[in-house]
């Protein structure tokens, strides 16, 4: 964790309740990718990837055959998977994703007339995800970017801040420590979960920021506003 943005984030202090049971440090963090196969997937598996730390994929149809909970074998989920698809994906198997970390991205769209976020039931797509794995510990982090980014992040040629949200500070902390491992990533607190939303809608402010100048740019998070980073 680097900073915070706007909100007071004190260890042990949320907007609901924290599971008691303890997490690993980054370092020593078992984790997996969640979704189908795409550029965006592997880019945050080979970003997070690390000579102590080697992150699986496991693809959606294989939660179907699955019983264990996920926790006994990981610490962390990372869900690739597109936001129109995640509550069929979902859907039935909270139990497997019970007490586990469950880190949310999300998508951006376009048209003839700019990016948009994609609608959600719930405004965003952290909150979706917090409504259908009740009892998982869910974070919203990495929801502004593609592949490109996360590549040219792990390069340390893309410098950006990448905003968290989550009630569960503990969850937000480990999701902050295996950012900050990433060379080009700066991570900052962002709020609780209510803020999903207007969080993940910065994606479309960045992408046409990106199609303006010719190539992904980061940002900055501040109290007065968002400041776009020119490579």
């Amino acid at each position: 964790m680097r900073c915070t943005v706007g909100v007071q984030h004190t260890c042990g202090v949320t907007d609901s309740a924290v599971p008691d049971s303890p997490l690993p440090l980054p370092r020593y963090v078992r984790a997996a990718v969640i979704g189908p196969a795409s550029d965006f997937s592997e880019a945050v598996i080979n970003a997070f990837s690390t000579a102590d730390r080697r992150v699986h994929h496991l693809v959606p149809l294989e939660l179907s055959s699955m019983s264990t909970p996920l926790s006994r074998s990981l610490d962390v989920a990372l869900l690739t998977v597109d936001p129109s698809s995640l509550e069929s994906v979902l859907s039935g198997h909270a139990e497997l994703f019970s007490g586990l970390v469950v880190v949310c991205t999300s998508a951006v769209s376009h048209d003839k007339d700019g990016f948009f976020m994609e609608r959600v039931p719930e405004g965003g797509v952290a909150n979706l995800v917090a409504r259908l794995l009740p009892n998982a510990r869910t974070v919203g982090a990495l929801q502004q970017f593609n592949a490109e980014h996360v590549i040219l992040a792990s390069l340390g040629t893309l410098e950006t801040d990448v905003p968290v949200v989550a009630d569960d500070i503990e969850a937000a902390d480990l999701v902050e420590g295996l950012i900050d491992e990433i060379r080009g990533f700066n991570s900052v607190y962002a709020g609780p979960l209510r803020s999903s939303a207007a969080i993940e809608g910065i994606a479309a402010v960045i992408n046409e920021a990106a199609r303006e100048r010719g190539s992904p740019v980061g940002f900055r998070l501040s109290r007065t506003g968002i400041k776009i980073l020119d490579r």
